[in-house]
């Protein structure tokens, strides 16, 4: 399974694009806790996930 949030700007898409990945039934809450309750107990397993994440900029200023 491959899990990619490349073009993911907003929370909500993350948690849409792990929803639909993932095929977690409808009723999910849209945060860690229910996350963790879905990887843990709700999808098929095993599973190998691959996630990917490429952010669009990298930051060229230093955190103060």
């Amino acid at each position: 399974m491959r899990l990619d949030f490349s073009d993911c700007a907003y929370i909500g898409e993350l948690h849409e694009i792990l929803k639909r990945g993932l095929q977690i039934p409808d009723g999910y809450g849209e945060n860690l806790d229910a996350l963790w309750d879905a990887v843990t107990g709700m999808i098929y397993t095993p599973a190998e996930i691959t996630v990917i994440y490429l952010p669009k900029k990298t930051r060229t200023s230093r955190p103060r």
